[in-house]
């Protein structure tokens, strides 16, 4: 019990953290947390992360995503899904990410140019998602670890605000 509520509030202070340092310096960010699978497959919470978004153009957005508690050396597809605010459309790929490669400490990394902008996107209408393995099969290889990509422009901050 003690090791499930220190994981609860590690987790916490880690989203609290990343929204407050990832909200100044990108464009949208994402907090990505354990799946079903994940947490059968790993542990409770032990797989999470985040995806930091930058508009690098007028074209094209770079998409940089970390994650902790994977297997070291295994790799993961990854994944840019249609959503909602409630759920990430399954099976509906937008964009695919560089599967990512867990070092010796199961932290992995990727890193993608993808061929879309941030400009007019709504808050949950992408999700970052990372899948057990290195390819992605049909039916769909369960997802280890997702989230929802949160926008931070100046519009959406006002109107979140009250301020429009």
């Amino acid at each position: 019990m003690k090791k499930l509520l220190a994981s609860i509030v590690c987790g916490s202070i880690f989203m609290l953290l990343a929204g407050q340092v990832l909200a100044e310096n990108t464009d949208a960010f994402a907090i990505l947390g354990s799946t079903p699978f994940a947490q059968k497959n790993y542990g409770t919470n032990v797989v999470k992360g985040r995806a930091e978004l930058h508009t690098s153009d007028a074209s094209s957005t770079k998409v940089s995503v970390w994650l902790t508690g994977l297997k070291p050396g295994s790799t993961h597809a990854g994944h840019i899904h249609r959503g909602t605010c409630v759920q990430l459309s399954p099976g509906e790929i937008l964009n695919d990410l560089t599967p990512m490669v867990a070092n010796e400490h199961g932290v992995g990394f990727s890193q993608t140019d993808i061929p879309a902008n941030l400009a007019g996107l709504a808050d949950c209408s992408w999700w970052v998602a990372f899948h057990e393995g290195p390819v992605n099969a049909t039916p769909q290889t369960p997802a280890i670890a997702v989230g929802p990509v949160i926008t931070r422009n100046e519009a959406h901050d006002e109107a979140k605000a009250g301020k429009n």
